[in-house]
């Protein structure tokens, strides 16, 4: 089966190797289906607030400071 525009999207070999085949209709079947009702889209919008305890985070951010201050006093007080 060769590949036409149409089904150039899908033509590109993944059939193959994904287990399905694409076929072309010689004439076109129709379209069939079952009225199920109206379809009513929506747009909706969540805002969420999630609720993050960073207590440790603001130990591990001061004890750094601390380290980095440390640090910054050594390195003043030694000539070079």
């Amino acid at each position: 089966m060769a590949c036409d525009d149409t089904l150039a999207v899908v033509c590109d070999g993944s059939h193959r190797r994904l287990g399905y085949r694409v076929e072309k209709f010689e004439k076109s079947p129709g379209l069939y289906y079952i009225d199920k009702g109206t379809v009513n889209l929506y747009n909706t919008v969540w805002k969420i607030i999630v609720y993050v305890d960073l207590k440790a985070e603001d130990l591990e951010i001061d004890n750094l400071d601390s380290y980095i201050k440390h640090v910054d006093r050594l390195c003043n007080s030694v000539e070079v």
